[in-house]
């Protein structure tokens, strides 16, 4: 089984930053896991053992996947309801409240797509599933009610030894009702194309592709930064200022270099979510790609959020 040891890092997008409003939404879960290898040679006291549960569909390339988070405390969920990367709000309150947190992603069919395990101090174990004589890494046995209610288990464990796992990294249970859609999803549902914003928006977007395209550093682009990406971006230099500005140099300009196509704005009160394109590299290397960027309607006009390529 493939596993790598990471920072927890999210290149220039955002956290919520609101008073905190505990449990919406926050169901429960029980078991223990560890954050790597076997847990029965993990000291009871550093094994992690979760409580509350918290869960939510949301959109992923053309299909659906499920998000699922398990923490050892209640939460304050109503906080990264509205986050424009709900994971990212996540991410930013553990590491500050040094917190354990487990997440694990299921396909649109509820097949395991990855497990991540992130301790105290923001270091992250990922893995994806593996399987080896018919015998898989991760297994999921997660029922769906009428209402979205999920129930079930989240097992963790290492293939290679027969029919069975040669060590178990963990075992969860989960009862939990699905939180609300994302920001995203929910403007892409229910926003409209026609605004009489559509040309400022449009306008504020172009202009942070170009700058984004021939940035020298991060802070280029912070004037066009909604107040809640700035926070983000703030945090993770604050954190990880090397790499973050290498990531910056080598991937997100590059990844912005292309000609921008937006294809439609769908506007929702405030907020807005542009579907666009371009191309990256040359060559027999250029591909396509796509993205939805989250637009904020702020002082000063039409601000950039979070981007979902």
């Amino acid at each position: 089984m493939h596993m790598g040891k990471t920072q927890f890092i999210s290149i220039l997008i955002l956290a919520t930053a609101a008073s905190p409003c505990f449990g919406a939404n926050l169901g429960k879960a029980s078991g223990e896991g560890a954050m790597s290898g076997n847990i029965e040679q993990t000291a009871a006291a550093d094994r992690f053992k979760p409580t509350h549960s918290y869960a939510w569909k949301e959109s992923h390339g053309a299909k659906q996947q499920t998000v699922i988070y398990l923490f050892d405390r209640d939460v304050p969920t109503d906080q990264w309801a509205d986050a424009e990367n709900r994971s990212a709000a996540i991410s930013a309150w553990t590491i500050a409240n040094k917190a354990t947190v487990v997440s694990w992603i299921l396909d649109d069919v509820g097949k395991p797509g990855g497990v991540q395990s992130c301790d105290a101090n923001g270091s992250c174990y990922s893995s994806g599933n593996s399987v080896m004589n018919g015998v898989s890494s991760l297994v999921v046995d997660i029922k769906s009610d009428a209402n979205g209610k999920l129930s079930g288990t989240l097992s963790q464990g290492s293939p290679g030894c027969g029919d069975q796992w040669c060590d178990v990294t963990s075992r969860y249970s989960i009862d939990t009702a699905l939180a609300a859609p994302t920001l995203q999803d929910r403007i892409a549902s229910n926003g409209k194309t026609d605004s009489g914003d559509s040309t400022a928006a449009e306008a504020a977007l172009t202009a942070y592709w170009k700058a984004a395209g021939t940035a020298k550093k991060s802070d280029d682009l912070t004037p066009y930064f909604s107040d809640e990406r700035k926070k983000e971006s703030a945090r993770q230099k604050a954190r990880n200022g090397k790499m973050v500005e290498s990531m910056f140099t080598r991937m997100f300009v590059p990844g912005h270099s292309g000609k921008l196509e937006i294809n439609e704005i769908r506007f929702l009160d405030d907020s807005a979510l542009a579907t666009i394109k371009s191309r990256v590299g040359s060559g027999n290397a250029a591909h396509e790609l796509k993205c939805g960027v989250l637009l904020s309607k702020q002082a000063g006009g039409w601000k950039i959020g979070a981007e979902h390529c």
